[in-house]
Protein backbone atom coordinates (compact mmCIF):
# COMPACT_ATOMS: atom_id res chain seq x y z
CA UNK A 1 0.00 0.00 0.00
CA UNK A 2 1.49 3.38 -0.44
CA UNK A 3 1.95 5.66 1.83
CA UNK A 4 -0.05 9.15 1.81
CA UNK A 5 1.62 12.47 1.73
CA UNK A 6 -0.36 15.51 2.03
CA UNK A 7 1.49 19.00 0.47
CA UNK A 8 0.17 22.28 2.14
CA UNK A 9 1.67 25.35 0.85
CA UNK A 10 5.28 23.80 0.55
CA UNK A 11 4.73 22.16 4.54
CA UNK A 12 5.06 18.24 3.94
CA UNK A 13 2.90 16.13 6.64
CA UNK A 14 3.12 12.57 6.11
CA UNK A 15 0.83 9.63 7.07
CA UNK A 16 1.83 6.32 6.75
CA UNK A 17 -0.91 3.42 7.04
CA UNK A 18 -3.47 5.82 5.98
CA UNK A 19 -6.02 3.88 4.14
CA UNK A 20 -8.38 6.26 3.41
CA UNK A 21 -7.49 9.80 1.39
CA UNK A 22 -10.93 11.62 1.97
CA UNK A 23 -10.26 10.48 5.25
CA UNK A 24 -7.02 12.35 5.91
CA UNK A 25 -8.24 15.10 3.87
CA UNK A 26 -11.17 15.65 6.47
CA UNK A 27 -8.95 15.24 9.22
CA UNK A 28 -6.72 18.07 8.55
CA UNK A 29 -9.73 20.05 7.19
CA UNK A 30 -11.65 19.73 10.83
CA UNK A 31 -8.18 20.25 12.72
CA UNK A 32 -5.85 22.14 11.30
CA UNK A 33 -6.58 26.05 11.85
CA UNK A 34 -6.35 28.37 9.08
CA UNK A 35 -6.11 26.37 5.99
CA UNK A 36 -8.24 26.80 3.03
CA UNK A 37 -9.32 23.30 1.61
CA UNK A 38 -8.27 24.69 -2.21
CA UNK A 39 -4.40 24.80 -1.07
CA UNK A 40 -4.44 20.84 -0.22
CA UNK A 41 -2.65 18.74 -3.54
CA UNK A 42 -2.50 15.39 -2.15
CA UNK A 43 -1.40 12.78 -3.32
CA UNK A 44 0.01 8.71 -3.41
CA UNK A 45 2.88 7.30 -3.21
CA UNK A 46 5.60 4.61 -2.23
CA UNK A 47 8.25 5.37 0.66
CA UNK A 48 11.47 3.26 0.78
CA UNK A 49 13.82 3.09 3.48
CA UNK A 50 17.45 4.23 2.16
CA UNK A 51 19.29 3.91 5.55
CA UNK A 52 18.68 3.80 9.40
CA UNK A 53 20.41 5.71 11.59
CA UNK A 54 21.27 5.77 15.56
CA UNK A 55 20.93 9.24 16.56
CA UNK A 56 19.03 12.43 14.75
CA UNK A 57 21.98 14.39 14.37
CA UNK A 58 22.84 11.88 12.16
CA UNK A 59 19.41 11.31 10.44
CA UNK A 60 19.28 15.14 10.07
CA UNK A 61 22.41 15.59 8.43
CA UNK A 62 21.98 13.00 5.95
CA UNK A 63 18.44 14.47 5.21
CA UNK A 64 19.68 18.00 5.10
CA UNK A 65 22.44 16.62 2.20
CA UNK A 66 19.37 15.06 -0.05
CA UNK A 67 17.26 17.54 0.32
CA UNK A 68 20.07 19.87 -0.46
CA UNK A 69 20.67 18.04 -4.11
CA UNK A 70 16.61 18.19 -4.19
CA UNK A 71 15.67 14.69 -3.41
CA UNK A 72 12.31 14.66 -1.19
CA UNK A 73 12.68 12.74 2.15
CA UNK A 74 11.05 12.08 5.47
CA UNK A 75 12.42 10.67 8.65
CA UNK A 76 10.35 7.98 10.35
CA UNK A 77 10.15 7.51 13.64
CA UNK A 78 12.48 10.91 14.82
CA UNK A 79 9.97 12.51 16.88
CA UNK A 80 9.70 8.89 18.65
CA UNK A 81 13.26 8.33 19.12
CA UNK A 82 13.62 12.03 20.13
CA UNK A 83 11.24 12.17 23.22
CA UNK A 84 12.66 8.46 24.61
CA UNK A 85 15.73 7.31 23.11
CA UNK A 86 15.44 3.66 24.91
CA UNK A 87 12.72 3.25 21.90
CA UNK A 88 15.44 3.27 19.55
CA UNK A 89 16.23 -0.66 19.76
CA UNK A 90 12.22 -1.60 19.75
CA UNK A 91 12.01 0.82 16.48
CA UNK A 92 14.97 -0.21 14.80
CA UNK A 93 16.31 3.35 14.66
CA UNK A 94 15.28 6.32 12.68
CA UNK A 95 14.33 5.35 9.28
CA UNK A 96 15.25 8.38 6.02
CA UNK A 97 12.94 7.31 3.69
CA UNK A 98 12.89 8.36 0.08
CA UNK A 99 10.09 8.47 -2.98
CA UNK A 100 10.95 5.68 -4.66
CA UNK A 101 11.34 7.63 -7.96
CA UNK A 102 14.48 8.86 -6.10
CA UNK A 103 16.18 5.73 -4.69
CA UNK A 104 19.15 5.34 -6.69
CA UNK A 105 20.33 9.16 -6.64
CA UNK A 106 19.48 9.29 -2.89
CA UNK A 107 21.63 5.79 -2.35
CA UNK A 108 24.41 6.90 -4.74
CA UNK A 109 24.62 10.35 -2.68
CA UNK A 110 24.87 8.75 0.78
CA UNK A 111 27.25 6.06 -1.16
CA UNK A 112 29.18 9.31 -2.20
CA UNK A 113 29.16 10.95 1.33
CA UNK A 114 30.25 7.70 2.96
CA UNK A 115 26.53 7.18 5.04
CA UNK A 116 25.91 3.96 5.03
CA UNK A 117 22.38 1.94 3.39
CA UNK A 118 20.23 -0.64 3.96
CA UNK A 119 21.35 -1.67 0.67
CA UNK A 120 25.09 -1.99 1.54
CA UNK A 121 26.58 -5.45 2.55
CA UNK A 122 28.64 -5.60 5.54
CA UNK A 123 31.34 -7.41 4.25
CA UNK A 124 32.21 -11.17 5.52
CA UNK A 125 34.39 -11.66 8.22
CA UNK A 126 36.84 -14.65 8.44
CA UNK A 127 37.44 -16.41 11.39
CA UNK A 128 41.04 -18.20 11.22
CA UNK A 129 41.46 -21.64 12.07
CA UNK A 130 43.70 -20.98 14.94
CA UNK A 131 41.23 -18.21 16.41
CA UNK A 132 39.38 -20.69 16.80
CA UNK A 133 41.41 -23.44 18.27
CA UNK A 134 42.34 -20.30 20.49
CA UNK A 135 38.53 -20.03 21.63
CA UNK A 136 38.13 -23.80 22.38
CA UNK A 137 40.89 -23.64 24.41
CA UNK A 138 40.11 -20.71 26.24
CA UNK A 139 36.62 -22.06 26.96
CA UNK A 140 37.93 -26.35 27.55
CA UNK A 141 41.20 -24.27 30.28
CA UNK A 142 38.12 -21.95 31.92
CA UNK A 143 35.92 -25.69 32.29
CA UNK A 144 38.64 -27.54 33.69
CA UNK A 145 39.46 -24.76 36.38
CA UNK A 146 36.25 -24.77 37.63
CA UNK A 147 35.76 -28.46 37.96
CA UNK A 148 39.27 -28.62 39.55
CA UNK A 149 37.88 -25.55 42.37
CA UNK A 150 34.78 -27.63 42.89
CA UNK A 151 36.26 -31.23 43.07
CA UNK A 152 38.70 -29.54 46.02
CA UNK A 153 35.99 -27.71 47.78
CA UNK A 154 34.33 -31.20 47.61
CA UNK A 155 36.52 -33.33 49.62
CA UNK A 156 38.20 -30.53 51.65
Amino acid sequence: MGHKAILLNNCKIAFTRCSNLHFTQQWISDNVQCIHYNTLTSFTMDLVTIAVFNTSVDAHLAMGRLEADGIECFLKDDNTIQINPLYNIALGGIKLQVIDTDVETAVANLRELNYPTVFDTPPPTEKKPYQTLISFLKYFVAVVIVLGILYFMSFH
